[in-house]
């Protein structure tokens, strides 16, 4: 980030960002994807973690380090991390180790490390890695450009494009947290894609959205009443106060109206214009003109506040009109009656686009509206011709005939519109009248659940020209001897934070088993904590297996060592 109005770059981290959201597109990661690119800001992020854990990184430490890297780290990446940690933070030693072996080595714990096909959905990318004789065989192991930024991208855009008037909604930080929370993997993703078009099965899954909030349950009956006579009750003492204030205000502007008007008559009985000038002046004017346009506004005033008056006035009346033309009838609930009155304006408004539906069909050529007026007006014509004068509406029978090809097909009842707009009133007094704007603060989050996980399965959707992560494993698997590609198929491991979506096993016990052979066994577990997995793991296998010899220290990495002894994690190849 830069400082506003200079040049000089000011590293921020974690709660230290005032606004993530606003600040995400001048962020400078310590890291391009999941390697490190940045060493001043990785220096930064250290330094703050270990303030945070009570360590003074300017004195020699003698803690060890476990840091997590990608799989294959490219050197100069480790480097940068190895500069940091032995120049500037004084740590006495430090070993790298791949994540998702940490997940498995946490997952087997108590057990052996038997071989295993692990799967890694992380943030940025995915990786495909064969576990045998407890070390990951790096030569085999293959990577995708997908993870769990590009879901929660793809879900951004989607929703965006979806819903363009609330685009402003769906941040990152937003679509993130609906696709973890609301996203979930199809098991048979065609088939569910179709049952999203029933609308019983929509209404029955789809998440519902109000102003960027999850719909809240409904409250218990009753409550909906109480608080529109609450909020009823609110709104007729601010009209009356309102209504009040703007009495006082008007009687005052009119006696000011009064004393101005008396002020300019009085002028007249003075004959010398210092003596007019003077009495100008007293009252706080400065020549007859200004007095006069003070009396013509303060005339305007008055007659638009008593406008206002009226105004509300007739609408009190107008609203009391309306109660007692749809008052409510005794014996029936006030849910009843409303729901009967939704239910009549829903009726005449039907009416209402069935008979504009046939003014428009008639106006048309090819319809059979329209097909059968020609059909009447050519046989009229025909029987006008046969007579030498026209007498067509002198009998009572052609009136029928002008109905029948009449082009306004009925017009509308100004009684039904009346109709209409008195329930409206009621509707609007109880709460119960949906407006546009409340239609469109709606936000369905329906078949995106399914959509944006189906991603790691097929990237196509996604614009991304990559195989989808079974037919990756799929491929890994094939490098091998049957032998193992038994055993691999056999304990799969899927870690990683994507690994929490739901239904994720069975798909790809179900996707991987129609690609191997018939009759093949295939066994899928997932991690029990899939965002912290990982660290537990690293913290395990410290305590229990780590030695000396698995650390770099200050000494060795000025002689160029990069990695420690090789042990189940390690990028050694």
């Amino acid at each position: 980030m830069k400082r506003e109005k200079s040049k000089e770059a000011e590293v921020l981290v974690g709660e230290e960002i005032p606004s993530l959201e606003a600040a995400r597109a001048y962020l400078k990661l310590p890291f391009e994807k999941n390697v490190i690119v940045n060493g001043d800001a990785y220096e930064t992020v250290l330094m703050f973690a270990c303030n945070h854990l009570g360590l003074d990184s300017s004195l020699p430490l003698t803690n060890s380090l476990v840091i997590m890297e990608p799989l294959c780290n490219p050197p100069g990446s480790r480097e940068i991390s190895l500069e940091v940690i032995f120049n500037s933070m004084n740590f006495s030693s430090v070993t790298f180790g791949v994540d998702a072996a940490f997940s498995y080595y946490y997952h087997q714990r108590g057990k052996s490390l038997d071989d295993a096909l692990i799967i890694s959905l992380g943030h940025t990318t995915c990786h495909v890695i064969p576990f045998l004789g407890g070390r990951m065989d790096i030569s085999h192991a293959k990577r995708l450009s997908i993870g769990g930024y590009n879901l929660a991208a793809h879900l951004q855009r989607v929703m965006q494009l979806k819903y363009p008037m609330h685009s402003s909604l769906f941040s990152y930080a937003r679509s993130e947290e609906l696709m973890y929370d609301h996203c979930y993997v199809s098991t048979s993703f065609l088939d569910e894609l179709r049952l999203w078009m029933n609308p019983e099965y929509y209404k029955e899954n789809v998440k519902r959205i109000e102003g960027g909030q999850p719909v809240q349950a409904p409250p218990p009956p009753g409550a909906n009443e109480a608080l529109r006579e609450k909020r009823k009750a609110l709104g007729k003492k601010l009209a009356q106060m309102q209504r009040r204030k703007r009495e006082q205000r008007l009687a005052g502007d009119a006696t000011l109206h009064v004393e101005l008007l008396s002020l300019k008559e009085s002028l007249s009985q003075y004959e010398d214009e210092d003596e007019i000038q003077m009495a100008l002046e007293r009252h706080g004017f400065t020549s007859v003109q200004s007095l006069t346009l003070a009396i013509k506004k303060l005339g305007e005033s008055v007659e638009k506040e008593s406008l206002k008056l009226e105004e509300a006035k007739s609408a009190t009346t107008q609203d009391s009109a309306a109660s007692k033309l749809l008052g409510l009838p005794e014996g029936e609930s006030i849910e009843s009656w409303i729901s009967r009155l939704q239910g009549e304006k829903e009726e005449l408004i039907g009416r209402r686009s069935s008979r504009r539906q046939k003014r428009a069909a008639m106006a048309k050529r090819r319809t059979a509206a329209g097909q059968e007026r020609m059909r009447i007006i050519s046989q009229l014509a025909a029987k006008q011709r046969e007579k030498e004068q026209d007498d067509f509406g002198a009998r009572d029978e052609d009136w029928d005939v002008y109905k029948a090809i009449s082009t306004e097909g009925g017009s509308d009842s100004e009684a039904e519109n009346e109709r209409i707009a008195a329930i409206d009133v009621i509707l609007t007094h109880h709460g119960a009248l949906e407006t546009q704007e409340e239609i469109d603060q709606s936000i369905h989050f329906g078949n995106e659940r399914i959509r944006i996980p189906e991603i790691l399965f097929q990237p196509s959707i996604a614009g991304l020209d990559q195989m989808g992560i079974i037919e990756l494993a799929n491929f890994v698997i094939s490098r091998y001897n049957e032998s193992i590609q038994l055993r691999l198929a056999e304990n799969i491991f899927i870690t990683g934070g994507l690994s929490a979506f739901t239904g994720l096993k069975e798909r790809v016990e179900t996707d991987l088993r129609a690609l191997r052979p018939f009759k093949s066994r295939i066994n899928v577990s997932v991690s029990e904590d899939p965002l912290f997995g990982a660290w537990k793991g690293a913290k395990h296998w410290y305590q229990k297996e780590s030695d000396p010899s698995h650390f770099i220290r200050k000494e060795d990495y000025i002689a160029g060592k990069l990695l420690g002894k090789p042990f189940c994690a390690s990028n050694n190849i």
